[in-house]
């Protein structure tokens, strides 16, 4: 077992504003509370606006200095935090007031430019929130760290970083125990720390539980078969990328998205212990439990059309059934739905893959937005992917949803009652704003001039029943 450095900070002081659960707004003028509406907040390239749901209009007010926004969270209290990559910051803002309330470093030791975060499950009355820290991904350890800061609001350390923990070397992604304070974090360019497990119970003393090697895998390095290496040069990329909790099981699913297999690994004994699912898929990896909490479905960008896949595929939907950890069915995935017989190849819709899943709170339909490469600058994709999950073991494509123009990954965001899902067109300069009831774009919001075009967006949803998603833009 590896240890790494694990930083214990001093509090500092930050100003904070406590609201109720039900998210009232206290009004001097009229000296009651007011309910803020259902919220869309698109952060854009450099600025944070808001527009009301229900009408489309744009709220008044914006937050400035947001270079390269990436992922975040709502709280309860609609606080709004995420990260700030081109600052190498953490922001957070009031969802009612439009306010900053607060803004400090993604790292208080050598990380940097945060991606990914997640707000760890409430346990023990402890809830934080936590960036990754990529790094330069020149190899650089040192950059690589997951920051914790506290996210419960009665807390006399609300919104200060309380800890961090050095990681592999990155792209990060991480998931959750739901019954015990344990997290498991992947490298996507560590041959040494493929995946390692994390208890942070006593957030004063971090622990690594264990670590997975490339070697605990099976690439002991005799042939270039059985060698791992990042690059995928002189052996195999493992790249993990996307992990999923299934709560029945209680294991965490990540994609080894390099050769289309996906781990199942403990993380609540003490002992670490995994067992290795293999798939014929590989890349993308965006993982997620269904609703019912049985099965784990992972988005893969294979097999697709020109290679194994049927015209118009590109890519398919591994589905695993945790009862017992086994396969039990790839779904192909094709760019206009299931009948799709369209051929992709000369298009600029050619490299079009599959990207984040979503599933509506009823469980019972499976949105998966559709992305290209951001090294691919004329690349589009225009789809939506639906797929019925009534049945959650036998997820079934139905008609993609035409929504605007995008180049790289795709932002998305869900009300929290399921009704609305927002899809960001960055080519386009729009939202396209989706009934899930009809499977329809009931409107289109206007973000900025399409002459900006390529902007990358993230999307925050947000209401009396608070719902987020974490949306993708490319990386730089």
């Amino acid at each position: 077992m590896v240890w790494k450095l694990i930083r214990r900070f001093t509090p500092l002081a930050t100003s904070m504003l406590l609201l109720g659960a039900q998210i009232p707004l206290a009004t001097a003028q009229s000296g009651g509370d007011e309910i803020l509406p259902d919220t869309l907040f698109v952060a854009n390239g450099s600025e944070i606006l808001a527009f009301d749901i229900e009408s489309g209009a744009a709220r008044e007010g914006a937050i400035p200095n947001v270079p390269n926004p990436r992922d975040g969270n709502v709280l309860a209290n609609g606080h709004i935090i995420f990260n700030v990559n081109g600052n190498d910051e953490v922001l957070v803002f009031d969802a009612r007031s439009m306010q900053e309330v607060a803004r400090f470093p993604s790292s208080n030791s050598t990380g940097t430019r945060p991606v990914h975060a997640y707000l760890t499950p409430l346990l023990n009355g402890q809830q934080y929130w936590i960036a990754l820290n990529d790094g330069t991904h020149d190899g650089g350890v040192e950059e690589n760290t997951a920051l914790f800061v506290d996210a419960v609001p009665t807390s006399p350390t609300y919104l200060q970083p309380v800890a961090e923990v050095s990681l592999g070397k990155g792209h990060h992604k991480a998931s959750f125990s739901t019954t015990q304070e344990r997290v498991v974090i992947s490298n996507i360019d560590d041959c040494d720390d493929v995946l390692s497990v994390y208890d942070y119970s006593d957030i004063n003393n971090i622990r690594r539980v264990g670590t997975l090697s490339a070697t605990a895998l099976g690439l002991d390095g005799s042939t270039p078969e059985k060698t791992c290496d990042p690059t995928g040069e002189n052996g195999v990329r493992l790249a993990p990328h996307g992990c999923g909790t299934a709560p029945l099981s209680g294991r965490a699913y990540c994609n080894l998205t390099g050769v289309g297999q996906i781990v199942a690994i403990d993380l609540d004994p003490d002992r670490l212990s995994f067992d290795v699912i293999t798939t014929q898929g590989s890349g993308a990896g965006s993982t997620i439990p269904s609703a019912d909490g049985r099965y784990i479905y992972s988005v893969q960008r294979t097999p697709r059309e020109g290679l194994d896949g049927a015209t118009c595929q590109i890519g398919q939907l591994a589905v695993i059934d945790t009862t017992e950890d086994v396969l039990i069915s790839e779904v192909p995935l094709r760019y206009e739905g299931a009948d799709c017989d369209r051929s992709l190849a000369g298009t600029d819709e050619e490299i079009a893959s599959p990207s984040h899943p979503m599933i509506t709170p009823d469980g019972e339909t499976l949105y998966i937005t559709v992305s290209t490469s951001s090294r691919e600058p004329d690349s589009r994709s225009r789809q939506l992917l639906v797929l019925n999950v009534s049945d959650p073991s036998t997820p079934q494509q139905q008609d993609s949803i035409e929504v605007g123009a995008a180049q790289g990954y795709r932002a998305q965001a869900m009300t929290g009652d399921g009704q609305y899902l927002f899809i960001a067109n960055n080519i386009d300069g729009t939202i396209s704003q989706v009934d899930t009831t009809t499977n329809t774009v009931v409107r289109t919001i206007r973000i900025s001039d399409p002459a900006t075009e390529g902007v990358a967006m993230r999307l925050f949803a947000f209401g009396t029943e608070s719902g987020v998603s974490i949306g993708s833009s490319p990386l730089p």
